[in-house]
């Protein structure tokens, strides 16, 4: 399992800019995201804006108990769902039984709380024995 930590500036980017920015890249690579979202709220907000971000595209997506999500390549949940590739901004770590070459990328926001969750997170990804990889941005 590799696991990269996504390390945001203040004022640089917004977490969920980034997510739709790395689902965009994830499918043009065939690649079908699954993310993790800590709430409802966030989950619709997310699902609002991968109808505009990119600029000038729209990216074919669903949330996960409508019946559109099961056969969409870009899926958003709010439960531990998994899948060979997780953008998680649920603020959990991921765990149980992930699919072999497994990864997950953790999106961290700027400020002090979410960084000490994520460095939590971190030690847990390490007990599992993931490939750890950190980003600043």
């Amino acid at each position: 399992m590799r696991v990269d930590f996504y390390l945001l500036e203040s004022g640089v980017h917004e977490p969920l800019s980034l997510c739709a920015r790395l689902c965009a890249k994830a499918f043009d690579d065939g690649l079908r995201p699954l993310v993790r979202v800590g709430d409802d709220n966030t989950a619709r907000a997310l699902d609002t804006l991968l109808w505009h971000v990119p600029a000038g595209r729209f990216l074919p997506h669903g949330l996960i108990g409508e019946a559109a999500a099961e056969q969409a390549p870009i899926r958003i949940t709010t439960g531990d769902e998994h899948d060979l590739l997780i953008v998680n901004l649920s603020g959990r770590t991921v765990n149980g039984a992930l699919p072999e070459g497994a990864r997950i990328l953790e999106i961290v926001a700027a400020d002090d709380a979410a960084r000490h969750a994520a460095r939590e997170r971190f030690r847990d990804y390490r007990r599992f024995g993931a490939e750890l990889y950190t980003h600043k941005l």
